[in-house]
């Protein structure tokens, strides 16, 4: 792996550790964990509309983390058992899911 893009994943992985411990609310949803990362880290890359608020323009998009990156580091340490879900239905979901993999996986041989 490049050395520019390990570096960007290695900071990527900090900013969700430091958002999920800075902002509770995050640890339940991806979509606002993603939106709270942005504002604070990428913040250049937005434009302020009369209407919408904050904004990003397509050609700034691919300056942005994917969703999918936040939600798999979010993943990653959550399931170390570290800023976990602060909403009990939101807990048990994960739990679930996580169990039903685990045991998908077993039944596979992995």
């Amino acid at each position: 792996m490049p050395k520019k893009i390990n570096n960007y994943l290695k900071n990527l992985k900090l900013v969700v550790r430091r958002t999920l411990e800075a902002f509770p609310d995050t640890r339940n949803d991806d979509r606002l964990l993603w939106v709270v990362i942005v504002k604070n880290h990428f913040g250049a890359s937005l434009f302020q509309s009369a209407n919408l608020g904050p904004c990003v323009a397509l050609e700034n998009l691919w300056e942005l983390p994917a969703l999918d990156s936040v939600k798999r580091f979010r993943a990653l340490v959550q399931a170390k058992g570290e800023f976990l879900p602060t909403d009990p239905a939101v807990l048990a979901r994960r739990f679930k899911f996580d169990q039903a993999q685990a045991d998908f996986k077993q039944a596979l041989g992995y």
